[in-house]
């Protein structure tokens, strides 16, 4: 089964917002505790979860599966 984290958060709705740096680090971190979905949607942002989310991606030698 998939361990999901919601990402709208990250860049909409809630204020204050964390800054670039901790929402990776909060990606990373749950990469880390075996998360495998990462909840984004266009409209948060436009497109800034996704390029959030896609800068900790990138780095990682695994994908998903």
């Amino acid at each position: 089964f998939a361990i999901g984290l919601e990402c709208m958060g990250l860049s909409f709705a809630y204020h204050p917002m964390p800054s670039e740096e901790q929402s990776i680090e909060l990606i990373k971190h749950a990469y880390d505790q075996g998360v495998t979905f990462f909840d984004t949607a266009g409209m948060y942002g436009p497109f800034s979860n996704e390029v959030l989310v896609g800068k900790v991606e990138k780095d990682r030698k695994e994908a998903y599966p």
